[in-house]
């Protein structure tokens, strides 16, 4: 089994330059989430940057004008995003949905429509507790999430996700040895 293990972005104060290059030449981690991309595009320039580092593997998450306010429903938004960054060859996209994505009908085919395109490229994680309770029949990674509000792993292809956001805080629990 192959494991990968990265942050969401690389700028954080034991990151004694802050750079990309200090991640990956330092750090010990294999993969990296791209996480900035869900508050602004990426430039060209920065992706073109990026992709000089072929030693470890890519998650881009998904800009939330997709996810969170065309809610999947502008495929033509997708591709503009996804040409900027696909030059990184991501292992995933991550598609972070809002809780206010509930689970119905149409919302399944927005998701679908993306996944037949994406396959296991798609990496979903859903916030509505409804999309864990039945079996999505669909070709993507489901994100398992470690948080306040529950641990959820779960694998319904050759892949398990899981985003550890922190039990306590969100982004500030201290994953010990002992405690876990």
């Amino acid at each position: 089994m192959k494991i990968f293990v990265g942050t969401s972005g690389w700028a954080y104060d034991w990151n004694d330059d802050g750079t990309l290059e200090w991640y990956v030449k330092n750090s010990g981690l294999n993969a990296v989430e791209v996480n900035m991309s869900f508050y602004r595009y990426p430039t060209r320039k920065q992706v073109e940057r990026w992709s000089k580092f072929k030693e470890i593997r890519w998650i881009v998450k998904v800009n939330r004008r997709i996810t969170h306010m065309k809610r999947l429903k502008d495929f033509q938004s997708w591709k503009e995003f996804q040409q900027i960054v696909d030059s990184l060859n991501p292992d995933f996209y991550l598609f972070q949905l809002p809780p206010t994505f509930k689970r119905n009908s149409e919302n399944e085919k927005r998701v679908f429509q993306f996944a037949e395109v994406l396959k296991d490229k798609m990496a979903v994680e859903f916030r509505d507790i409804e999309w864990y309770l039945k079996p999505l029949n669909v070709t993507c990674v489901i994100v398992s999430i470690d948080s306040p509000i529950g641990t959820y792993v779960i694998k319904n292809n050759d892949y398990v996700y899981l985003r550890l956001h922190g039990r306590d805080v969100w982004y500030t629990y201290d994953y010990s040895e002992k405690r876990n």
